[in-house]
């Protein structure tokens, strides 16, 4: 029996669904049944996380928020089913188009459909997955990268990267310290008052994962990377991306945080968070990060990747830095 022909059996009896085709969408099947259309997908977490993803999207639904992929349970009440030795959820395929953040109208979406899940993501008490649960530790995280990227010097040597590296590498320390030393006052508060809020982020909020409908509404996908932490981290995420679509001019970028705040009273604090979000050389420390830890892209991808980072980290900061004045 083809795998094909497994999934078929496995559709109609578990789910009672009525499979007619079968397309490849990205990292997604797309199904085409009898009812409807919906999205296949491998799960590739261990049970345990998978059921604080799981956890996560049914808290959402239990809270009137459910224009999210949630996961269709099979016969026995189970989110995935089994083929071979993978796992597979299924969820409706939500209609619609990818957001696009040089829109001001997209941008507004996104901010108000993120701040309505925020909303319904309160009381959520996840079942416990160690590396899901981040409260509390912004702090430790920016000087840990701090630390791995000063460990970096001893990993130079005389390429193109690592050269262009080094020349920057010192400012980015500077920057990721100023983001800590501006943390330190607010950040214990903030975080008490957030966990006790106890929502998650979704922590991949990017236009292709949010669809809006043919009528308009905000529609969230892929809640793959969602932790237990601060809303403000995926408010400060949009943000950036924000940023980048336009080219580093902020009007945007303060629609966002604008709009947000229509769907969600931010606590106090939540300003200073954002903008160390924001001021922090993630993307240079990511980049650091996949060339000296993970070794497993070309030099020239690398070179590129880099030189796209240094040529606009300046336009960057002042960006953050004006958007400081108006937040």
């Amino acid at each position: 029996m083809s795998w094909q022909e497994e999934l078929w059996q496995v559709l109609t009896a578990d789910y009672h669904l009525e499979p007619r085709l079968l397309e490849q969408y990205d990292t997604v099947y797309r199904l085409y049944a009898a009812d409807g259309i919906y999205a296949i997908k491998e799960v590739k977490y261990p049970k345990e996380e998978f059921a604080y993803i799981f956890s996560a999207t049914e808290h959402l639904r239990s809270n009137g928020f459910a224009r999210i992929n949630y996961m269709l349970l099979n016969g026995e009440g189970t989110p995935y089913f089994t083929l071979g030795e993978k796992r597979y959820f299924i969820a409706p395929w939500l209609p619609g188009r990818q957001l696009d953040y040089t829109l001001q109208g997209d941008v507004t979406v996104a901010a108000h459909t993120l701040g309505q899940m925020h909303g319904a993501a309160a009381g959520f008490t996840p079942p416990y997955y160690k590396g899901r649960i981040k409260w509390g530790e912004l702090i430790d995280n920016f000087q840990t990268k701090i630390r791995q990227m000063e460990s970096w010097r001893n990993c130079l040597t005389d390429t193109v990267f690592c050269r262009e590296y080094q020349s920057s590498l010192d400012e980015m320390i500077e920057l990721g310290q100023e983001s800590i030393n501006s943390l330190v006052p607010v950040y214990s508060e903030f975080n008490r008052i957030e966990e006790r809020w106890g929502g998650f982020c979704h922590h991949d909020y990017a236009p292709h994962n949010i669809v809006l409908s043919p009528d308009g509404v905000g529609q969230i996908i892929d809640f793959d990377y969602c932790i237990s932490d601060t809303g403000v981290h995926d408010l400060a995420s949009l943000m950036c991306r924000v940023l980048k679509k336009n080219n580093f001019q902020e009007e945007l970028a303060l629609l966002a945080w604008q709009a947000y705040q229509q769907e969600r009273l931010l606590a106090k604090g939540a300003k200073e968070v954002a903008l160390a979000f924001m001021l922090f050389p993630q993307e240079f420390w990511q980049c650091g990060f996949t060339y000296f830890v993970e070794r497993n892209r070309p030099e020239a991808k690398m070179e590129k990747r880099l030189q796209g980072i240094l040529e606009t980290r300046a336009a960057k900061e002042a960006a953050v830095r004006n958007l400081a004045k108006w937040m």
